[in-house]
């Protein structure tokens, strides 16, 4: 990938199963689903401040695609949690920056990390 033009899309999805189904895992490709691109060209990713502020930059990226999952009910609450949350892991696996997954997990302590993010700790 060309390092002037790094980004990355965050899409929302929900992995409430009994609310969507199994299309919920194919949602995440559609062009339907609420995205968000994420430049990061400008940041360093071998420093944490790098890191830091990409995470951060995820992060409200994230907040803002899930955001019309959120609702005044519990399970829509819970729904743009789990959204934000997956969303945000995904564009970390995604980056596959070992600064910004050490960031991510030190940020995410009971996060079960698959083997790719582990490997980078």
């Amino acid at each position: 990938m060309n390092t002037t033009t790094r980004c990355i899309a965050i899409a929302a999805f929900t992995l409430a199963i009994s609310a969507f189904g199994a299309t919920a895992a194919n949602a995440a490709d559609s062009d339907d689903v609420p995205s968000r691109k994420v430049q990061y060209s400008d940041l360093n990713l071998n420093h944490e401040a790098g890191a830091r502020v990409l995470y951060l930059r995820i992060r409200n990226a994230a907040e803002s695609a899930c955001v019309q999952l959120n609702g005044r009910q519990l399970i829509e609450r819970m729904s743009q949690s789990a959204c934000v949350k997956d969303s945000i892991e995904r564009a970390v696996k995604q980056v596959d920056a070992p600064m910004l997954t050490q960031y991510y997990l030190t940020r995410n302590p009971k996060a079960d990390p698959n083997p790719s993010l582990a490997a980078k700790r």
